[in-house]
Formats: structure tokens, C-alpha cells, sequence
């Protein structure tokens, strides 16, 4: 099986209307209390047409935030397998159109970088069991683990479209840890086995299921062939415009735990151009670079505490900050609260 790489950039990556447009689907079917960021997300989101993309980054922090507000860290596989009942895919159209299962895996494998920008998927067969894996263009796994959830599980969705509701995989593979409390949760949504800290995300089933035929349906050739003409001019037509401010938080979210000093002239280096340049370039898209390693450190930040528990003090050295006192008034002033109040309320809100 070929690892998941940290050799991939974010650049450009984006996320498709058409993936977009099913995770919406499926918030609709639920009372959810949206913080006033994820409501504007949301409502971006909704305004997005058939061709168009928008920023990995707030795709990523829209479903944090809805995992955070909802007190539910595993949504995303929830909205997963829900998928089909929520939404018509031209995909499915495809996927269900296919001989097999195998032949219907080549053709979902084709258009996932459709979906999102700068991912792929890999199918692999070894000692009769089919492997088929998920790559993502991240620094760190665990800032994916949301999509990568909701991608795997809406994959066995798909699959169980052809195979039947109760099919499921042997395994389902995670780069990132899972808790005893998380496979708990995982395995009520699919009762099966969960590996974490593996070398790739992906899931796992038997060999003999690839020539199966099971519920295949008859579509107009005709109708097939127009559908995936459509979706090749989509694939070939989108793209996230390349953005500095991009660049830069890339970079951030790549060197912000271990470079102590991640100051705009030391980015500017990274990115082969003056300081200068540098703040004209972000100057165009209304944007300092103060405001962006604030977001990150903020992100970060509520990450940390939350879920890892981390003692503020170790989490200020860790950030670059001389003391806990200065970390904790920058955290206020990005969150309106200081951070173990901030974390009493379980009302997580990103700056």
C-alpha cells in the first residue's frame, strides 16, 4: 500500500460544490446551534454554484466548527454514510452503472480530485484483500481527520449502494490516534475493525467482492456518457484561484510548532521574496499577516486545549509566547475569553 506523504502542498487545494453540496444536504436534516462563524460558512457554502470551489482552510474549519458546536467529533462519518439519503450524485449515476464493483471503483477513483483539489485515492490488491486508500494534501493528519472520516465512510456508503446496507469493510485505517472512547463511537456507526496510527487512511475488504455484480442498474449509454463528459469539463474547469494569503498559511500551519521565531520576514524567505513583496502581495488581498498567525495560533490553540488537554503553559512555550500571561491575553482577545473559561463553556468559537 502506498503511505499517505507529507510531500503533497495545499496550494490550490479546494473543495467542489459537489462535495459541499451533499455535507449541506445532510445539516439541513439535523437542529444544529450555529456559532455565528459556522453560520456564515454555512451560508456561503449554500451560495455556491455547480462550478465552482471553495478554500480547503474553510472547508476544514467549517466541520471543526460543527464538530465542536455539536459536541459530536465523529458527525462527519455520520454524515458519511448518510450521504445517498440525502442527496442525488452524478457519481452514484456512474458508480452504479459499471459491471462490477471493480470496474465502479475505477471510475469513483477518476474524479477525486474532482471533488477535492490535490487528493487521491489508490485501489491495491494484496493477499486477496482489496486495499483502497485515501491521500489528502496535508501536513498533519489529524488536520484532515473530519474529511478523512467523512471521504472513507461516504465511500462505504457508495460501495454499500451495490453491495447491500449491511455490507462492511474489514477495517477501516486512520493516520491519526483514535481514543478507546473513539473506536466506541466509530464502531456504532459501522461495527467493524478500526486501526489508528497507520500508514495510510483507507479501508480494507475481501477480493471476491470485485467481480460482484450485485444491484447494478441499466442506465442509458447515452446518459452515462453525458454525465462523465460533464464531470471531465467540471474537473478540467476547476480550481482555487493561487492566493498569497494561502501560501502563507500553509506554511504557518507547517513550521508553526517548531520554528519558535515565524516572523513575516522568515515566511517571506520560505516563499522566495522580500518581506516586502510579501506584505504588498497580502496588502491586495486586504490581509495582514499579523491577522493570519493569529487565526492559526488560534486554531491551533483551541485544537490543543480541547482535544489533547495540553497545560497552557506548555502550550505558550510551545506557540512562541514568553509566558502563560501573554498567551492568555492574546487567547482572549481572540476569543473574547480567557482560555480555561473558554474551555468551561464548551462554546468553542474561532477568531
Amino acid at each position: 500500500m502506498k503511505p499517505e506523504t507529507n510531500a503533497h502542498h495545499s496550494y490550490n487545494s479546494y473543495i467542489h460544490q459537489l462535495k459541499i453540496s451533499e455535507i449541506m444536504s445532510y445539516l439541513q436534516s439535523l437542529d444544529i446551534p450555529f456559532s455565528y462563524r459556522s453560520k456564515i460558512l454555512y451560508n456561503k457554502f449554500k451560495l455556491l454554484k455547480l462550478t465552482e470551489v471553495a478554500p480547503i482552510q474553510a472547508y476544514n474549519e467549517f466541520l471543526r466548527l460543527i464538530a465542536h458546536e455539536t459536541k459530536d467529533q465523529h458527525w462527519c462519518a455520520k454524515a458519511g454514510i448518510a450521504a445517498p439519503y440525502h442527496s442525488y450524485s452524478p457519481i452514484s449515476e456512474i458508480f452504479m452503472s459499471a459491471k462490477t464493483l471493480h470496474a465502479a471503483l475505477i471510475e469513483l477513483n477518476q474524479y477525486t480530485d474532482l471533488f477535492q483539489g490535490k487528493t487521491h485515492t489508490n485501489i491495491v490488491i494484496e493477499n486477496k484483500k482489496v486495499l483502497i486508500n485515501y491521500e489528502v494534501s496535508i501536513f498533519k493528519p489529524e488536520y484532515y481527520k473530519f474529511d478523512i472520516e467523512y471521504s472513507l465512510f461516504r465511500l462505504v456508503s457508495q460501495i454499500r449502494e451495490r453491495l447491500g446496507k449491511d455490507w462492511i469493510p474489514d477495517t477501516f485505517y486512520f493516520q491519526y490516534a483514535l481514543s478507546r472512547k473513539d473506536k466506541d463511537n466509530l464502531k456504532k456507526i459501522i461495527p467493524t475493525h478500526y486501526e489508528d496510527n497507520a500508514k495510510f487512511n483507507g479501508i480494507s475488504f475481501d477480493e471476491e467482492w470485485l467481480n460482484a455484480g450485485i444491484n447494478k442498474k441499466e442506465h442509458d449509454e447515452t446518459f452515462i456518457f453525458f454525465l462523465k463528459n460533464h464531470l471531465n469539463k467540471l474537473k478540467h474547469s476547476s480550481c482555487m484561484p493561487e492566493s498569497m494569503s494561502m501560501k502563507v498559511q500553509d506554511i504557518m500551519y507547517q513550521h508553526i510548532l517548531s520554528q519558535k521565531d515565524i516572523s513575516l520576514s522568515w515566511v517571506a524567505a520560505k516563499l522566495y521574496i522580500s518581506p516586502r513583496t510579501l506584505q504588498r502581495k497580502l496588502a491586495k488581498e486586504n490581509i495582514n499577516y499579523s491577522d493570519i498567525l493569529d487565526k492559526i495560533r488560534c486554531d491551533i490553540s483551541i485544537d490543543k486545549l480541547v482535544e489533547e488537554k495540553i497545560r497552557i503553559d506548555s502550550l505558550a512555550e510551545l506557540l512562541g509566547y514568553t509566558d502563560s500571561a501573554a498567551f492568555s491575553k492574546a487567547f482572549k482577545r481572540w476569543t473574547g475569553s480567557p482560555p480555561l473559561q473558554y474551555i468551561k463553556k464548551q462554546g468553542y468559537h474561532k477568531a
